[in-house]
């Protein structure tokens, strides 16, 4: 099905097509208010968690400036358009954060890089190797099917922060499943979370 007959036929998503090889399909709504910054159910701001190679050990950071002007410069004025679809020949420089912040990974993976892109071709390296990782694991088991999963470095985050970020994982999830079952009754009984935490060392992390 073409983009646009398939957004006819759903009329609340919007696509974002990025390079040849990326498609996110949002929800207008939930995008248009991610862009606003407002936060559903009380979920905090993301963490940023720069991983460049060159750093002995991955280190926090307030923000990342290139998806800050991502956000502003380009899916702002889409979101506030009645346009469904937005198309990106070139690839920019912070995709891993962008993916990361438009799938709302609670911690957000920063790596160096101003600009576009004509092809995506991940760093060679980074910092987590040997790191210890806590994996969280989300899925929405509508026939069985997993949805994500993200890792954060175990040594930046305390217990309690760690607690923080898998209760209000689950509750913005959770409040998606009920929604959904809402709007689509038949298929309540097959939708519900569900999310696994454990913690692992690899030798080598691919982004």
């Amino acid at each position: 099905m073409e983009t646009k007959a398939f957004i006819c036929q759903f009329g609340d998503i919007c696509v974002l097509h990025i390079g040849n090889d990326y498609t996110f399909i949002c929800h207008r709504e939930l995008l248009r208010n991610h862009v606003a910054g407002l936060k559903e159910m009380a979920n905090p701001a993301p963490y940023y968690v720069c991983i460049d190679e060159a750093l002995q050990s991955p280190t926090m950071q307030d923000s990342c400036a290139p998806l800050d002007a991502f956000i502003r410069d380009q899916l702002r004025p889409f979101v506030a358009s009645k346009d469904g679809v937005l198309r990106f020949e070139n690839i920019p420089a912070c995709m891993i954060s962008l993916a990361g912040w438009l799938l709302e990974y609670p911690v957000i993976y920063v790596q160096s890089g101003e600009g576009f892109l004509p092809e995506w071709k991940s760093p060679a390296g980074n910092s987590l190797s040997g790191i210890s990782l806590i994996v969280c694991e989300v899925g929405i088991r509508f026939d069985q099917e997993r949805m994500m999963s993200f890792s954060y470095p175990a040594c930046l985050f305390d217990e309690q922060q760690q607690h923080l970020i898998d209760s209000h994982l689950r509750r913005c999830i959770n409040s998606r499943c009920e929604m959904a079952k809402w709007k689509y009754a038949s298929l309540a009984s097959n939708i519900y979370c569900d999310i696994t935490v454990k913690q692992e060392t690899f030798d080598r992390v691919a982004m």
